[in-house]
């Protein structure tokens, strides 16, 4: 072999060899289509919140961010995840921004806001964040444009929480920030004029509307620790004529307010159990659960699977767990997610 032909072939093999190690490690550009999302917080404040996914019954990954955008992080802390115009939302709520990111999970832009951001609802092909105060009393919701810059502000006293759009309407849960809130408002949608502003019981923090425009609103309540006083938790029918009806008291701590596919049962948790209420009935019922978790932090419902999530985050400092329950079968599954796992956010 000459010499020539000597180094045509060590190239050869070159490009081989090196074909071979970038086949090894692709870059992933594949679409995140479905799936259950689990924002987990992180702990305190080491900065350590993620994301992790789960679909077709498998973990997918642990920290979706990171695996798609090597070396970089969310930081802290991961409050809430919500996908609008093809593109996933991340509230990531003491470093007072939101990443935004395209379907392959690929940064896009981090949003610098003042406040702290919790969670997000669709209006179109803008988004609509809710965010508290740096003291917990002056919060504000901020309009997320189609290029991702905040459009307009709207300043609250209150820390508004989770919010519902429905026909051009808009209701925002002033709930329980570093103050204790008990109201429901409501604007019109595209002047975002107030049209009510009701006083339910103490902290509201989520909605869901049934087929009848009915807006069901769940109060978790408060317990004052300086005076030893408790607040039960309530669960609110407001009607269409603008009207609110206190369907019963509840356990104190009760959130995260959802609805099945047929849109006559209701779920939420406290701490400790899940809760069904079936539209109609005169009271709620203990849901049975077939893993028992620590106590329940996430929750929510993947139609049409018919398959309950929730998240236990053990002692907020380890390792939590994602919950599946098969409302159908009662087979039950966990998945080890991230550090305080808490949303949880569905993608069919």
């Amino acid at each position: 072999m000459n010499l020539k032909t000597q180094f045509v072939f060590l190239f050869t093999i070159l490009l081989v060899l090196t074909a071979c190690e970038k086949d090894e490690n692709p870059t992933d550009t594949s679409l995140v289509k479905s799936g259950v999302f689990c924002a987990n917080q992180g702990k305190f404040p080491d900065g350590n919140g993620s994301v992790s996914w789960l679909t077709n019954d498998q973990l997918k990954s642990s920290d979706l961010y990171e695996d798609r955008n090597p070396g970089l992080k969310l930081g802290n802390t991961v409050q809430s995840i919500y996908f609008n115009a093809n593109q996933y939302f991340i509230a990531v709520n003491n470093a007072k921004n939101i990443t935004i990111t395209d379907e392959s999970f690929k940064l896009i832009k981090t949003l610098e806001v003042q406040s702290l951001p919790r969670y997000f609802v669709g209006w179109g092909n803008k988004t609509i964040v809710s965010s508290w105060g740096i003291n917990g009393a002056q919060g504000e919701i901020n309009v997320i444009s189609e290029n991702n810059n905040v459009e307009r502000t709207v300043k609250f006293n209150g820390a508004p929480e989770k919010m519902l759009v429905h026909n051009n309407r808009l209701w925002v849960t002033l709930s329980n920030g570093f103050s204790v809130d008990s109201i429901l408002v409501q604007f019109s949608l595209p002047d975002f004029t107030m049209l009510t502003y009701q006083t339910l019981a103490k902290g509201p923090n989520s909605m869901v509307m049934d087929a009848s425009n009915n807006l069901y609103v769940l109060c978790e309540g408060h317990f004052d620790w300086l005076t030893g006083q408790s607040y039960e938790g309530a669960l609110f029918k407001w009607q269409e004529n603008g009207s609110s009806v206190k369907l019963f008291n509840l356990p104190q701590g009760c959130v995260n307010l959802c609805l099945d596919k047929s849109q006559n049962t209701l779920y939420f948790n406290d701490y400790a159990a899940v809760y069904k209420f079936k539209i109609g009935d005169n009271n709620f019922e203990k849901l049975k659960l077939t893993t028992e978790p620590s106590s329940i932090y996430g929750l929510a419902i993947d139609e049409p699977n018919k398959i309950l999530y929730y998240t236990d985050p053990k002692d907020f400092a380890s390792q939590g767990s994602l919950i599946s329950l098969n409302l159908d079968s009662g087979v039950s599954r966990s998945y080890p997610v991230g550090v305080a796992p808490g949303q949880i956010f569905i993608r069919n």
